[in-house]
């Protein structure tokens, strides 16, 4: 007999060709732990919760899986080991040097909360410390044009 299907709605699936990957990664696997206990998909056996996240997380996931290694052939089938290869590879090595260089690259646009949300982001991952502030403010005087752009060189 079929099992009754849960009446939450999924998460969406995963895209990995999401320019801030680690990000969107943290925020479906936040998505998937609340679908895995609010439908009880977390009481079923391992390799049943393996099975949903992997369709949850969508044909390009299921891709990427098929070239995971694991220590253990079992390991395959252990949903804790599955979403820590995917956040392996969802969480590539960032380095000071790069993140700062991404940052300096943001294009102004609108609308500016936008454009202050993803600086102070990517002011995160430059590991600036103190001088976060002081980068933020210095790159957006520098991105604006014009009018806006003379009276901030104004400011003290």
């Amino acid at each position: 007999m079929a099992e009754a299907v849960s009446p939450f709605r999924q998460p969406p699936s995963l895209d990995l060709s999401d320019d801030n990957l680690a990000e969107s990664f943290r925020t479906w696997r936040r998505q998937m732990d609340f679908y895995m206990r609010a439908s009880g998909a977390s009481e079923k056996p391992k390799k049943t919760q393996t099975v949903i996240i992997l369709h949850c997380a969508g044909p390009q996931v299921q891709q990427v899986f098929e070239h995971f290694v694991f220590d253990e052939n079992d390991d395959k089938e252990d949903p804790i080991k599955v979403l820590g290869k995917l956040h392996e590879f969802c969480s590539p090595q960032t380095s000071e040097v790069i993140e700062t260089h991404r940052f300096w690259n943001v294009s102004y646009r609108a609308p500016f909360d936008a454009f202050l949300t993803d600086l102070r982001t990517r002011a995160k991952l430059c590991n600036v410390g103190a001088m976060r502030d002081r980068m933020i403010r210095d790159k957006i005087v520098f991105s604006v044009t014009g009018k806006v752009q003379e009276l901030l060189l104004r400011e003290r």
